[in-house]
């Protein structure tokens, strides 16, 4: 639909609700600022699991990966943020070792996770990491490694800008070298599966074999124990999750909202996603938890949006 193909009323109310849709962001924030005391010392014992996917400037390809494309630019303003705030930055396995103290962690401890393994995990954002002294774990797609192809599951169209000479570095996973040289400064890792297959999608002999083998493959390169696993596409159930313990890991992260305490199951840890469309304010109530409740609006938000805005531009 064109704006000339448009009714006179779609016309007329195209405007106010887009103007809603931006006093309603706004309110939010307003809102969430009013009430950070209360609700900053509420959460601040909560552990709280930044999960990220890729650092990259690249155009909008229209690609599944696009709203979890976090710029390094963007990316270096929320480290700083959590470096000038004194954020207690940990990784998943010191966060494991906490548990096995049962010693609570700092106020305001974040971990850093990222989630595929791709290169631009090592060429953008673990030179920021390192700038401000922070770790993060990775939680690595072991087949994939040293590959010179993109990941299979992303399914890029050929005309796809990511597949450009160009932008293709940016795309292709870690490679052993990658993976031991973060690792040799303090960032730590953990298996994403084999192939990135849903595990729950899979038989048990497949699902054993996408765990084990993961976690011996980073093994052989860390030369160290790999105790945490991250479950592709979020796709878990009670068998799966048995499965995870039976292959000998430890802890387990999902992409459940939420904040984390020693006490919560370790196999199903809560992550906050981190999106290409977070402003400042929306990743400062993430990480301190201040908004939790608002981040089940803000899907209701996106789809208004997208109704919105594409009957002005179809």
């Amino acid at each position: 639909m064109t704006l000339g193909n448009m009714t006179k009323l779609e016309a007329f109310l195209l405007p106010w609700l887009r103007g809603a849709l931006n006093v309603f962001r706004v309110c939010i924030d307003f809102i969430s600022d009013v009430f950070h005391p209360l609700l900053s010392f509420l959460t601040r014992n909560q552990v709280r699991i930044l999960c990220y996917h890729r650092i990259c400037d690249l155009p909008q390809t229209k690609d599944a990966m696009d709203s979890l494309n976090v710029s390094p630019a963007v990316f270096a303003q929320q480290m700083a943020f959590l470096s000038q705030n004194r954020f207690n930055v940990i990784t998943l396995d010191q966060f494991i070792s906490h548990r096995y103290k049962n010693s609570k962690p700092p106020p305001k401890t974040v971990i850093i996770t990222f989630d595929d393994g791709y290169r631009d995990n090592y060429i953008n954002a673990f030179p920021i990491l390192k700038q401000y002294n922070l770790e993060a774990t990775f939680f690595v797609v072991t087949d994939c490694i040293d590959s010179t192809e993109v990941f299979p599951w992303l399914k890029l169209g050929e005309q796809s800008l990511a597949l450009s000479q160009e932008n293709k570095q940016y795309w292709l996973p870690l490679s052993k070298q990658d993976i031991l040289d973060m690792g040799a400064h303090g960032a730590s890792f953990g298996s994403h599966t084999r192939s990135h297959c849903g595990l729950g999608d899979v038989d048990e002999s497949r699902a054993m074999e996408e765990l084990r083998g993961s976690k011996e493959q980073l093994e052989q390169i860390l030369m160290r124990q790999v105790k945490c696993f991250s479950y592709p596409y979020g796709n878990f159930g009670e068998s799966v999750l048995n499965l995870v313990k039976a292959a000998g890991y430890e802890a387990a992260v999902t992409i459940k909202r939420g904040g984390n305490t020693v006490k919560s199951d370790p196999f199903e840890l809560r992550r906050i996603i981190i999106s290409a469309q977070d402003s400042p304010t929306r990743f400062k109530r993430k990480v301190e938890g201040i908004g939790d409740w608002f981040e089940y609006l803000l899907p209701a938000i996106g789809f208004m949006q997208r109704i919105v805005f594409r009957r002005g531009v179809e």
